[in-house]
């Protein structure tokens, strides 16, 4: 976890030195979230709703290319069913996550479409179980960080969005690359969509 803010802040550091501008503002959004077994992306689970929150920066360097740096709260997981016992089956993950995304401008003027792809480091921070049969609660506990084999994990994100001046909008897919279970076979899919408000520049 250390590593992880260590290289974030080097990062933002560097990038902000070098950027022609940089800008800096919150970033709120609502997710679905979801985890694959086997190959990455196969096997999807049902989606469960989530969210996240966090600071993001935009740093310009030119020729329709941004450099993005997040550190964000984001709430993974999944939802299963049972539908011969009934029983419907919530695990919420809580990750703290630093995302270094390029930012491709496809409009040239900084504002409207752009693309963005890149890679993001997760950190467990911990999470719950809910399992309810003919909605009725039947379990509920909390799950620690040390519960998961792999509590960190390092993903990849793809995404689409609309820059309007300092408001910007956002719909990004991400998965993990790496497991979070021992046998190498369970990984978090994210479906999100992030607001940002930008405020600082310069």
């Amino acid at each position: 976890m250390r590593w992880m803010l260590t290289g974030l802040f080097l990062v933002t550091c560097a990038t902000g030195l070098r950027a022609q501008e940089s800008a800096w503002g919150p970033r709120v959004g609502v997710d679905l979230a979801a985890q694959s077994f086997g190959d990455i992306g196969a096997n999807l689970t049902d989606w469960k709703f989530g969210y996240l929150a966090g600071l993001a920066g935009d740093h310009d360097f030119g020729n329709r290319f941004h450099l993005l740096t997040e550190f964000l709260y984001i709430k993974k997981g999944t939802r299963t069913r049972d539908a011969a016992t009934r029983t419907t089956g919530y695990t919420t993950l809580n990750y703290l996550e630093a995302d270094v995304l390029g930012k491709f401008d496809l409009t040239g003027n900084n504002e409207g479409l752009f693309m963005t792809l890149g890679p993001t480091f997760s950190y467990f921070m911990g999470g719950r179980v809910r399992n309810v049969m003919d909605g009725q609660e039947t379990t509920d506990y909390k799950v620690n960080g040390s519960d998961l084999n792999r509590r960190f994990e390092v993903g990849g994100a793809v995404g689409i969005g609309f820059d309007l001046k300092s408001w910007v909008l956002e719909f990004r897919g991400q998965t993990g690359f790496t497991a979070i279970d021992q046998a190498g076979q369970v990984r978090n899919v994210v479906l999100g969509a992030h607001f940002t408000r930008y405020f600082r520049k310069g």
